[in-house]
């Protein structure tokens, strides 16, 4: 396990310590090799219909990791799409929308394109396909920040 050196009994190895302490959270270069979890998270409150739409803004440079979505109501299904707006191009993040028709479950797609993201990029998280009469749906997007 990495450590510091000990004050008058580490005289010849003090550099080495040193070096080692650092390089546990650092690259050689001297930037940080440490992730970050992030988390943004999209509510959508009753009466839930097509089309709904939030903007998360991204504050800082990431790469998503998932994203996840719950439905509340029985008998009730929604879909979303999360698409990565630059410069007036819309990029899905997932190939096909993520469908959920159990509610009260979580629903996942790790399989992802287009989730690297920039600090400034806006998502845009749109239900479809609602059916039922849910009372909420919830849409977790997962990622990790890369200090530098």
């Amino acid at each position: 396990m990495a450590r510091l050196p000990v004050t008058g009994s580490d005289s010849a190895i003090w550099g080495d310590l040193v070096n080692g302490f650092l390089l546990v959270e650092h690259n050689a270069d001297g930037t940080h090799n440490v992730s970050l979890p992030f988390y943004r998270e999209a509510a959508f409150q009753s009466p839930v219909t097509n089309d709904d739409a939030v903007v998360a803004y991204i504050p800082v440079s990431i790469t998503i990791t998932a994203i996840r979505v719950k439905v509340r109501g029985t008998g009730s299904t929604a879909s979303v799409q999360v698409t990565k707006n630059i410069d007036g191009s819309s990029l899905n993040l997932m190939a096909s929308a993520l469908t959920n028709s159990t509610p009260g479950t979580w629903v996942s797609q790790t399989s992802l394109q287009n989730a690297s993201c920039v600090a400034g990029d806006d998502l845009s998280v749109t239900l479809t396909n609602v059916t039922g009469n849910p009372s909420e749906v919830d849409v977790w997007i997962e990622g990790t920040q890369t200090l530098s």
